[in-house]
């Protein structure tokens, strides 16, 4: 047999999947659940393009196996996105009915091909191409509402967590996930394509060209992903949140009072906010108060996410810096003043001051004139 161009890249990345999914399953480097998931996924992908390389062969037996995983690619998808931002995610009991659609699309497979006899196969496989209304419409169509419901659901998830994430942590660039946004894109170019290719009855040199492009962009995406978790391995993963020992208690009026004052003190005197990575639980802990309090008193009586609570901090002293210490730089008085990074640096005191730290020094410096 042999191989056209883009079969070729296609057999490429069903090596790398399998390899590297195998890689992550059993790797001892690799001991995060997440990496496990993945791997699976990555197993999955490479089973189900496998697959479409079996379809150029005679090697019937073997036809249709691999694409039965198909039914496992979104749920696994959705699994490593929760994983990696959660390090105390686990498969439980309740994922497990996720799997159902492979478990019945493995028994239609089994009943309707493999078996039957060679003759009944190949008729099978003869109703499929020729686009009856079951193989060309239903199934497809049912595959690619499954895939855009994960896909949905990681966003949905994604966006939540973002939201939740400033509540938590002082210091957010370190733990950067849009890589995972640009992934579910990544899957979505796969979907657009998979879809044109299924539902807008191409001719056959079209669709040949879909298929190519296809098994480019395949070999690209697994790459890409490749190497950002096994070759960067550059995950920061997110540390489950504490759940509190005890109910906590309703807090009214002037202990909210109390508790502000005590908190304002706190960041004034002690000066945490300078600690670059500063969480919420750091903060209680030095605040001897329970984290959902705390969260509940920036979030409801403060009206601002710990994030931008800590960091109006940190603003407020750079122009101090600013104003008293010529001398320093301000790269220098960026880190002193809690922050790591200076675009986030930038972001933060020209979201509180309307000005650069430049402008806003040249500014001081010319009041004092």
């Amino acid at each position: 047999m042999t191989l056209q161009f883009t079969q070729l890249l296609l057999a490429i990345a069903v090596f790398q999947s399998i390899l590297f999914g195998l890689f992550a399953i059993a790797g001892k480097k690799y001991v995060h659940r997440s990496y496990a998931i993945l791997g699976f996924l990555l197993l999955f992908q490479g089973l189900v393009m496998l697959d479409e390389l079996v379809q150029a062969t005679d090697y019937r037996q073997f036809m249709n196996i691999g694409n039965t995983f198909v039914t496992l690619l979104s749920p696994f998808f959705y699994f490593y996105v929760r994983s990696v931002t959660d390090a105390d995610y686990r498969l439980g009991k309740t994922q497990w009915a996720h799997g159902l659609p492979f478990l019945a699309i493995v028994v239609y497979v089994i009943v309707a091909y493999h078996s039957k006899t060679e003759d009944e196969q190949w008729q099978f496989m003869s109703q499929a191409w020729q686009g009856d209304v079951w193989h060309s419409l239903i199934i497809p169509l049912a595959l690619h509402l499954q895939f855009l419901v994960y896909a949905v659901l990681s966003i949905r998830y994604l966006t939540r967590f973002n939201l939740s994430f400033r509540d938590r942590f002082s210091q957010i660039e370190t733990r950067d996930l849009s890589w995972l946004r640009l992934l579910i894109v990544g899957y979505l170019v796969i979907w657009i394509n998979s879809f044109l290719y299924n539902f807008l009855g191409l001719a056959i040199d079209t669709a040949m060209r879909f298929s190519a492009v296809q098994n480019v962009y395949s070999l690209i995406f697994i790459n890409v992903l490749i190497y950002k978790v096994f070759i960067s391995d550059k995950l920061d993963f997110v540390p489950p949140v504490p759940q509190p020992e005890k109910a906590p208690a309703a807090v009214y009026g002037d202990q909210v009072e109390r508790l502000i004052g005590r908190l304002r003190e706190l960041m004034s005197r002690d000066k945490p906010f300078l600690s670059p990575r500063l969480t919420i639980e750091e903060l209680a802990q030095l605040a001897d108060m329970e984290v959902h309090d705390l969260s509940k008193l920036l979030n409801d009586d403060l009206g601002q996410n710990f994030y931008d609570f800590v960091n109006r901090y940190r603003i407020e002293h750079s122009k101090f810096l600013l104003a008293v210490r010529k001398d320093m730089s301000v790269l220098d008085l960026m880190l002193e003043s809690g922050f790591n990074s200076k675009s986030s640096f930038n972001s933060a005191f020209k979201k509180y001051t309307a000005q650069t730290p430049t402008q806003f020094r040249r500014t001081e410096a010319e009041a004092f004139e």
